[in-house]
């Protein structure tokens, strides 16, 4: 549920562009993930929980692109950028000062209020907003 929830703020942020069948304007999301490395001390059950909400925005984004709708963003599709930072605060930060130097605006994924929380400070920073999927901190 948090995946489409996630995805409808996305989408309403996204330029809709004219009304043409072909989609020729492509909206690079980026995304910072955390099923890309293997986590010391994690459980099966974690993992598979991770790689299930991963697989949810893939299929999001393809769903969108060219599957139940297709015709949501009529000109432009979504290209997924994701990285992976293993649960690590500082490769977390390190990826997000890489998205704002590549002109990002716009950066989804966080998987924990303590990484949410770091970056939010480099994204003030550098001008670069941030969706925390999964952060429930307040701050």
């Amino acid at each position: 549920m948090r995946i489409l929830l996630f995805l409808g703020v996305i989408l309403s942020i996204v330029h809709v562009g004219t009304l043409e069948s072909s989609k020729t304007n492509e909206f690079n999301l980026a995304m910072i993930d955390w099923i890309g490395d293997f986590i010391p001390g994690t459980t099966s059950a974690f993992l598979d929980n991770l790689i299930q909400l991963h697989t949810g925005a893939v299929l999001a984004v393809d769903q969108v692109n060219n599957g139940t709708y297709p015709n949501l963003l009529t000109n432009t599709s979504i290209k997924l950028d994701a990285v992976f930072d293993g649960l690590s605060q500082s490769k977390a930060i390190v990826e997000m000062i890489n998205f704002a130097e590549a002109g990002h605006t716009l950066v989804v994924g966080f998987p924990s209020s303590e990484i949410a929380a770091a970056t939010a400070t480099i994204g003030k920073v550098y001008g670069v907003a941030q969706i925390a999927t999964l952060a429930s901190a307040s701050e």
